[in-house]
């Protein structure tokens, strides 16, 4: 990639961040954040039990607590069956001073968010589309074709199928080395989803990070890769990182993971920009601007294996 393409990358990573920021730092997702708060963080163990017993549950608190949140336990419901800790008061054999230590455990009762009402419950803000017309289907066009290309040569079937699950855009499922995307898409979210589950297959083909992680780095390279080919998904790519990343510190020791990926893809993809595609929409220093086109050109052999060169480098 030259000089001048990497510079732009890391452009259009920077302002990733700072959307992402910009996103965490609305009221709106300040509000979210604080109710979570209000809420205890379970073990593993106790996760499972709610969803065996409310798989449409989001958020769990107890019958008290749920009144002092404003929201009242509908009248009828089933309490959900968790486990709660049994601590009892004892001296530390080093210090000598009075501890706290676990004996043993209780059921408690709590009940989900969706066996309440009352005060509404504050929601992060939510993904939107991307933008879509002639212009934007075109480039989609391009990056769909290349990231075909890419994944056929890396041995990854890409399927159209149906998925019954709300909100579903695609998935990749390494163990089968197959990408499924949502054949309800329009051709612009099939390209961006493919996006997405292809930089899955670049990162995670070899390796099962922490979820928050491997969604942060997947939809961060998605989002510059696409920037330079014109698709602007800035509307989706941030609140959609800010939900993963928003109370930790997980986005800035990614962005550098981001960045090598972005690079390596952009590569394998090729072109210059627009690759010679009608006018886009690639933010830049703040503002939208022309992509310059570039002829055409056969696909370097150099390029074919980027995603494999990558994968040793890590």
């Amino acid at each position: 990639m030259t000089t001048n393409n990497q510079r732009k990358v890391d452009e259009t990573v920077e302002l990733l961040r700072g959307g992402v920021e910009k996103i965490t730092a609305s009221e709106q997702f300040k509000n979210y954040l604080k109710f979570l708060s209000a809420f205890s963080q379970y073990s593993a163990n106790n996760i499972l039990l709610v969803f065996l017993q409310r798989p449409t549950a989001r958020m769990v608190a107890g019958y008290r607590r749920w009144q002092e949140l404003g929201r009242q336990v509908n009248r009828g419901e089933k309490a959900i069956r968790i486990l709660a800790p049994i601590l009892r008061k004892a001296e530390d054999e080093e210090t000598g001073e009075e501890a706290r230590v676990l004996s043993g455990f209780k059921v408690v009762s709590v009940y989900a968010d969706d066996q309440t009402s009352g005060k509404p419950i504050p929601l992060p803000p939510s993904p939107r589309n991307p933008r879509t017309d002639a212009c934007s289907e075109q480039q989609a066009a391009f990056v769909w074709d290349r990231l075909s290309g890419f994944c056929e040569k890396e041995g990854v079937a890409v399927s159209l199928e149906k998925l019954d699950r709300g909100g579903h855009y695609g998935s990749y499922k390494r163990g089968a080395k197959k990408i499924i995307i949502n054949e309800k898409l329009d051709a612009v979210n099939r390209a961006t989803t493919l996006c997405h589950e292809a930089v899955h297959h670049l990162l995670h083909s070899r390796y099962a990070g922490h979820r928050d992680t491997q969604e942060i780095e997947a939809e961060g390279a998605a989002f510059a890769v696409l920037c330079h080919y014109g698709l602007d998904t800035s509307s989706f790519s941030f609140p959609y990182l800010a939900r993963y990343a928003a109370g930790t510190d997980k986005l800035p020791p990614a962005l550098e993971t981001i960045r090598r990926a972005a690079h390596t893809l952009i590569e394998e993809i090729g072109g210059d920009r627009a690759a010679g595609l009608p006018k886009g929409l690639c933010p830049e220093g703040g503002r939208m601007t022309k992509p310059k086109p570039s002829p055409k050109g056969p696909r370097t052999p150099e390029g074919a294996a980027a995603a494999r060169r990558y994968n040793r480098r890590r």
